[in-house]
């Protein structure tokens, strides 16, 4: 369990890396370079783009397609993004405001370990619409014709929409995991970005200048603002 949860936070990160010029491109005119929102637009991108491909007979549904996904995001990325990539390398350290990223990475780490330790007491899908969730999960894993079969009703395809567990099964077949395990690590790693996105979010408009004057909040107190964010959003509101 712990190798795999390794694995996965890896290829979270290269997710990430590979989405960053991209992002840094298209959130330009937000604090940080909108680099807190590289993690979920490479998961978005490299998911979208082995499901199109997949529907149009391009790419395999296999741990081979979703590679080559996540490459030609990274090289769509870097190519967009080469400039504003260009740009943060010359800018000098002291200006780059690496603390709030990591503090970013640390919240999603943290909140990572924290439910995947959760699930690992109580790996079992067997309530409430858990069931479903693993059955359509097992349908996209298995699937070799589009639109996706459906498990529980032989010869018709799946009528529901699906692209989120889409999603995990893309995040599974980069990472190696069965949809099994990728259900509970899925889940841990969907609670870390709710939590650090929900954090960055709130650091980047409360870091936008505002007023007359156009003054700017304090490092300290965007981070105070984000932290409250996320612990309302992702942890006061699921106290049960």
């Amino acid at each position: 369990m712990v190798s795999q949860w390794v694995g996965w936070y890896l290829i979270m990160l290269l997710v990430a890396l590979a989405a960053a010029p991209l992002a840094m491109r298209l959130f330009r005119g937000l604090p940080v370079q909108g680099l807190l929102l590289a993690r979920p637009l490479g998961i978005l991108l490299t998911g979208y783009l082995l499901w199109l491909g997949f529907a149009l007979g391009l790419l395999s549904n296999d741990s081979g397609g979703a590679w080559v996904a996540l490459l030609v995001v990274a090289g769509v990325s870097l190519y967009f993004g080469r400039n504003e990539f260009a740009d943060l390398r010359a800018m000098p350290w002291k200006q780059r405001d690496w603390r709030t990223l990591l503090l970013g990475e640390a919240l999603f780490l943290v909140a990572f370990a924290l439910w995947a330790t959760v699930r690992a007491y109580d790996p079992a899908a067997r309530h409430t619409e858990q069931p479903m969730d693993l059955m359509f999960m097992n349908s996209l894993w298995s699937s070799q014709l589009f639109p996706p079969q459906d498990a529980w009703l032989s010869g018709y395809p799946i009528s529901y929409y699906y692209f989120g567990y889409w999603l995990l099964i893309t995040m599974g077949r980069l990472a190696g995991t069965l949809p099994e395990v990728t259900y509970n690590l899925g889940q841990a790693a969907w609670y870390g970005m709710l939590l650090s996105l929900t954090f960055g979010l709130a650091v980047m408009l409360l870091r936008l200048p505002f007023g007359k004057a156009r003054a700017q909040l304090g490092h300290g107190a965007a981070w105070l603002g984000g932290l409250l964010a996320a612990l309302m959003v992702g942890v006061t509101t699921n106290i049960q």
